[in-house]
């Protein structure tokens, strides 16, 4: 049985466990909503990093009685994981190519991953994804988000995406935030009162770029897919 023993820290907007591993806390209610509960199903996080997706689905998600995979490309970061008990199983991998059968998962979730590959690797991780999930969630920031100088290798940002793109991919696309306000530019500033009002914003404006996803600073797509099985919510008739 999973105990994990610590939490993760709250800085800047973000679900932080080490440098380079965090997601927007403003996405959180969004994913969540894409994803029932767990009993009986199976979830893969793709780019898991320390598992901030993975503790948050076994609190809200009921993920102890589902059988949830974190798969990451950095040894550190899984070690973490199964040190915390986060998965059931923890994988080093790439994620465009991932090491399992077609239809192996209820759900996958890549969460601020693919703005981390080059572009053609990005869509080769999105087919993957659907080739071994029937529900796919992925997040991603819209357009591109500069970063710090001191953030390289596999945390630096290296595509940007579009609404358009998973449009045509057929997804079904909704904004989160609102990409006018440049949160990135101020979330390393120091000052506090900057910060709590462009938060405010960004929820503010978040129902409107929920419709119209061109104004969302964040992205979220979801595409679900008719595969062998069908996906059943708590009541036991198929998700919609």
């Amino acid at each position: 049985m999973r105990k994990p023993k610590e939490t993760f820290r709250m800085r800047d907007g973000m679900t932080v466990g080490n440098e380079g591993d965090g997601h927007p806390q403003i996405l959180n209610p969004f994913v969540l909503e894409e994803i029932p509960e767990l009993c009986g199903r199976k979830l893969l996080d793709i780019g898991c990093g320390r598992g901030s997706w993975g503790f948050l689905m076994l609190v809200e998600r009921g993920g102890s009685k589902g059988f949830m995979v974190g798969l990451d490309i950095q040894k550190k970061h899984l070690q973490f994981c199964k040190n915390h008990h986060v998965y059931d199983e923890v994988i080093l991998g790439d994620a465009a190519h991932l090491p399992f059968r077609e239809s192996s998962f209820d759900f996958v979730l890549a969460s601020e991953v693919i703005e981390h590959l080059p572009k053609n690797l990005g869509f080769k991780l999105i087919k993957e994804a659907e080739r071994v999930g029937r529900k796919i969630v992925i997040t991603t920031p819209q357009g591109y988000q500069p970063r710090s100088q001191e953030i390289k290798g596999p945390n630096s940002h290296k595509s940007q995406w579009t609404s358009s793109d998973f449009q045509k991919m057929n997804y079904r696309v909704h904004g989160v935030g609102f990409r006018f306000f440049k949160w990135y530019m101020i979330a390393e500033k120091e000052s506090s009162p900057p910060k709590l009002l462009y938060g405010a914003l960004l929820y503010l404006f978040t129902p409107l770029s929920y419709v119209f996803p061109r104004l969302g600073e964040w992205l979220l797509a979801i595409k679900e897919q008719c595969k062998e099985g069908i996906l059943l919510n708590e009541n036991h008739t198929p998700l919609r």
